[in-house]
């Protein structure tokens, strides 16, 4: 597996320099937060493969529901991994013409809930501030039951496009994805951003050659 985390390389960069900002990762654009991983079958020759095939629209899943949609961004991120896949030397074919690969587009919403605890707050304000009877010095009341623990979501979106081997299917079309790419961060539906997205993910994978 390959990974690269922009966002970590340059916020470990920034420490090394004077004058960065206190929170040098509030400066980073969407393009420098977003993480790219790659995966691989590494029994596989892709060379071996000529052609493939774009799947029609990209599988969009929210959590355990999934639906096909194919908007402008959509359009723009297939468009981007078919030029990706045809400067590596691969033919782009029809269905119907007995592709060697499917290429799928995948969007994936994923909802996490977390709790957060805070268990070393204990109300370190004077009481005296509150007038006489409130007790003297600091601290002495705690702080109030609720703020212990508190709940959170939150909702992160990624995208994924799996290269499957349609060369090889078995007779009871069991497919097997050969590569994955998995892009998270903000501004995956960005349509003007595809390019560089997909150009990220084959640059981690010089392995995805025809010839």
């Amino acid at each position: 597996m390959n990974l690269r985390i922009t966002l970590a390389a340059l916020a470990l960069a920034c420490i090394g320099v004077t004058g960065c900002r206190k929170d040098p990762v509030d400066a980073l654009s969407n393009e420098e937060r977003r993480i790219y991983i790659t995966n691989r079958d590494s029994t596989v020759n892709f060379a071996s493969y000529k052609t493939f095939s774009m799947a029609e629209d990209v599988v969009v899943v929210d959590g355990s529901n999934g639906s096909r949609q194919l908007t402008t961004a959509d359009r723009a991120f297939m468009q981007a991994f078919t030029s990706a896949m045809e400067s590596r030397g691969y033919t782009l074919v029809t269905k119907s013409a007995t592709p060697d690969l499917g290429v799928q587009v995948s969007r994936i919403i994923r909802t996490s809930t977390g709790v957060m605890s805070v268990p070393d707050y204990y109300g370190y304000w004077d009481p005296m501030f509150w007038g006489p009877g409130f007790g003297s010095g600091f601290g002495g009341w705690g702080a109030p039951t609720f703020w212990y623990t508190t709940t959170y979501q939150v909702r992160e979106g990624m995208l994924a496009v799996d290269l499957v081997d349609l060369k090889n299917a078995s007779t009871n079309n069991n497919l097997r994805v050969v590569w994955n790419g998995l892009i998270r961060g903000a501004g995956l539906n960005d349509a003007s951003a595809a390019a560089g997205q997909a150009a990220q993910l084959f640059e981690q994978s010089p392995y995805l050659q025809s010839n």
